[in-house]
């Protein structure tokens, strides 16, 4: 059975481990992974709780997923909005309620402080049309896509 949780620093080392799985996993594994930098974000996000969510999913005490998110402004007002930054379940522990959890846990914050709409991504390559099609059941709506263009080889 998995529980959520905040993250608490004990975890530092295994969310910059999972966050380095799903690196590996993704579309970004051809980009640098700088520990130290998740490091510093992870800091960041720690002391900044009004305004930053970080929760983590551990089942028989080892970490499995983490959900990292932020609340901001429209850029075209004072609308507040909250959008993940990541959201990561370990390749064995998908399909199970670890992700479901994870981002229950990220809407009831986003909710409690206020914001206007929750905003999820698929910008990964991770199991896109699975966790798109979760996402619209729970009723999120399809907005956009994403493009890249990789300018260096």
């Amino acid at each position: 059975m998995s529980s959520v949780r905040p993250m608490e620093p004990r975890d530092a080392q295994g969310s910059i481990e999972l966050g380095y799985r799903m690196h590996q996993e993704s579309v970004y594994r051809d980009f640098d992974y700088d520990t130290n930098k998740v490091g510093r974000m992870l800091y960041h996000y720690s002391t900044n709780p009004d305004t930053h969510f970080m929760q983590v999913a551990e089942v028989d005490g080892e970490l499995v997923g983490l959900f990292l998110g932020a609340i901001s402004e429209h850029y075209f007002g004072t609308d507040r909005l909250a959008s993940d930054t990541l959201w990561y379940v370990a390749p064995e522990h998908r399909g199970s309620r670890v992700g479901l959890d994870l981002l229950r846990a990220f809407e009831k914050w986003g909710t409690s402080h206020k914001v206007a709409e929750i905003c999820v991504g698929v910008s990964s390559g991770l199991s896109t049309d699975k966790t798109g099609t979760l996402l619209q059941k729970l009723g999120y709506d399809l907005v956009g896509g994403n493009y890249k263009l990789r300018v260096v080889v």
